[in-house]
């Protein structure tokens, strides 16, 4: 998207899901999680944030329950 449009989408529902990946993941407006959740995302000028709140759907947690972030590339074990 940044690279065709020159900046991150606004909102995820901005991206056309055509990837067969992404696609049966999309719950409406919502692209969603490995647990069925939405992620969240937001967008700071040229840097942006993708989080997963983990399996337990909380913030925090340990293990599976553990958030991911796309700022984060190596998450604790």
């Amino acid at each position: 998207h940044r690279i065709e449009k020159g900046a991150y989408p606004a909102r995820l529902s901005d991206i056309n899901p055509t990837d067969t990946r992404i696609a049966g993941r999309v719950d409406g407006d919502a692209i969603l999680d490995g647990w069925k959740r939405p992620l969240h995302y937001s967008v700071d000028g040229s840097s942006f944030l993708l989080l997963s709140l983990g399996r337990d759907g909380e913030p925090g947690g340990v293990g599976i329950d553990y958030d991911l972030s796309s700022r984060e590339l190596n998450p604790p074990d």
